[in-house]
């Protein structure tokens, strides 16, 4: 599974977890009815059992993404990459063209494992990697000081805390924010924060509208996104653009002199009481609270449809989270109301760490 080579051959090459292999014949067959090569497919975080989807890039973009990283990091032939996330995700993938252009095979560090990770490390003299915040947070359980041949942590693929991050700091992880999403081979902005900004990658250029939804125009843009739900559709991104040649995203930010702040997704804005609220300034709340209270990544707020009142705030919990405690961050967040609860055995979350979809 980690073996991997990656060339610029005329074959279709997939990258799907072990659950989704099976979908590699009907894929690559729809491909080749429509006369599509050359491709290199992955299957978006939102697909299941019911709905899968997919993208497909070309070598040149992901190698495009790999450059404008390599650069902006300033990274050497020297240096090395660990693989700490499952190649089948874009994050992973993208670490095999990024070794590329350092010349050295990355150093597998998956599957994830906290307590002989800085080992690895050092056996493999890995000096830069992403990791998502639930390793971060396993990482500051386990009080594993970084080691001194790394020298840089990219970490993305959900919200990561402003306490988590101070946190992880003090153990010496070199942390460096980064923003990104599938649709555009991987990372759009590194570096900064989120006050101020995230920088934008040199072969991206940005763009808000009249809802602060985020547009990109992109050397790294997926080609085309495949679906089924009964059969296999495929929507080409060249469709999907403005005039300007921009694609929309599933994002709210603001832009700064800095760069890029993200606001959360589209459907991550809601207004309680009259106001508008803000799902990150929440998530930093939660985050925090967590962490003071010894239950880091046993809840979760979620912004779900609501037929009578448009969208409303959930909170999903684990069964071992008192209702003193639920009753406590309520109060913390006052006067913004929580709307439904859902109590659960174990949130179930993704490969990077974040809550899967839940009927509520």
């Amino acid at each position: 599974m980690y073996n991997i080579k990656i060339e610029n051959k005329a074959q279709n090459q997939f990258f799907l977890s072990l659950k989704f292999q099976h979908l590699i014949p009907e894929i690559n067959s729809f491909l080749i009815v429509n006369s599509i090569a050359s491709q290199f497919i992955i299957l978006s975080s939102g697909t299941s059992n019911h709905h899968h989807k997919a993208f497909t890039f070309s070598f040149n973009s992901l190698m495009q993404s790999a450059e404008s990283v390599h650069q902006k990091l300033h990274l050497k032939q020297n240096d090395r990459w660990g693989l700490s996330l499952p190649p089948y995700h874009i994050g992973g993938l993208s670490i095999y063209f990024r070794s590329l252009l350092t010349h050295q095979a990355p150093a597998i560090l998956h599957p994830w494992n906290p307590t002989n990770f800085k080992d690895q490390i050092l056996k493999e003299q890995v000096t830069v990697l992403s990791l998502v915040p639930t390793q971060i947070f396993d990482l500051i359980k386990f009080k594993i000081s970084a080691p001194p041949c790394l020298k840089i942590v990219l970490v993305g693929g959900d919200f990561l805390g402003e306490e988590l991050e101070i946190r992880a700091k003090n153990l010496g992880w070199p942390i460096i924010r980064t923003f990104g999403m599938t649709e555009v081979g991987s990372s759009l902005a590194i570096g900064g924060d989120l006050k101020t900004g995230l920088s934008i990658l040199p072969h991206h250029k940005v763009k808000i509208d009249k809802i602060d939804r985020l547009w990109v125009k992109s050397h790294s843009l997926f080609n085309l996104q495949l679906t089924k739900d009964t059969e296999w559709k495929m929507i080409k991104a060249s469709s999907l653009l403005d005039s300007n040649g921009y694609y929309p995203l599933e994002d709210r930010a603001s832009l700064s002199p800095e760069g890029i702040i993200p606001l959360g997704r589209i459907d991550g804005s809601f207004k309680s009481s009259g106001h508008l609220i803000s799902y990150p300034d929440l998530k930093n709340i939660l985050d925090r609270f967590m962490l003071e209270n010894q239950c880091w990544g046993k809840m979760d707020l979620l912004i779900i449809d609501d037929p009578r009142k448009g969208k409303v705030l959930c909170l999903l919990h684990e069964e071992d989270i008192s209702p003193e405690q639920i009753n406590d961050f309520e109060n913390l967040i006052a006067p913004i109301s929580i709307d439904k609860k859902q109590n659960v055995t174990k949130i179930s979350r993704t490969e990077l760490g974040k809550t899967k979809s839940i009927n509520f």
